[in-house]
């Protein structure tokens, strides 16, 4: 931060850069001006079909646009602050389920739908934000015996998933594998 100089403590008087040419004994004021920090979003997502804009939102900060979409950017504006704010990142398509995640690509352990992240206005910043589409993979024994169905997990899309061993059983039957559809019809 650059001083001015100003004869005023309020700022009311005269202002001065490098010389004095008052008539009068006078006492030179600092005169100080904040400093804003942006935070630079950029967004990446899949390049399905059912890709979603990224809302963001921060109530104490100026956004250049709250909703922004695949491959675009904006910027989060504050003034100088030692305390971290909350900057929410969320998708805009409500119909679909999501991963989000800052830095990389999500994982299947990254944030659904929304996440926090945590700017400190003391320096301009960047960070980019990955949305991929999630799906939600269950298991059905189809007339098992024993064992234990797995559990529900997710798929981030663009991804393979690989189930794990189970140690289900069906009297009479040998296990041929999963499919999307209870007849074999469908997709193995």
């Amino acid at each position: 931060m650059e001083p001015k100089w100003n004869t005023q403590p309020d700022g009311s008087g005269t202002a001065c850069v490098n010389t004095y040419s008052g008539n009068a004994n006078a006492t030179m004021h600092a005169q100080w001006t904040i400093n804003t920090y942006t935070l630079t979003v950029k967004y990446y997502s899949f390049s399905g079909t059912n890709a979603t804009e990224l809302t963001i939102t921060q109530s104490s900060c100026t956004i250049s646009d709250s909703s922004i979409a695949k491959d675009g950017s904006a910027t989060v504006s504050h003034t100088y602050s030692t305390t971290a704010l909350s900057v929410t990142l969320a998708r805009a398509n409500t119909s679909y389920s999501y991963f989000i995640n800052t830095g990389s690509a999500p994982t299947t352990s990254s944030s659904a739908n929304s996440k926090a992240y945590s700017w400190t206005p003391s320096a301009d910043a960047s960070v980019n934000v990955y949305v991929y589409q999630r799906y939600t993979i269950s298991f059905n024994g189809n007339g098992n015996t024993g064992g234990t169905v797995p559990s529900t997990v997710y798929k981030i899309h663009g991804t393979n998933l690989t189930v794990t061993a189970n140690s289900l059983t069906k009297t009479g039957y040998t296990a041929n594998g999963w499919n999307t559809a209870a007849d074999g019809s469908g997709t193995a």
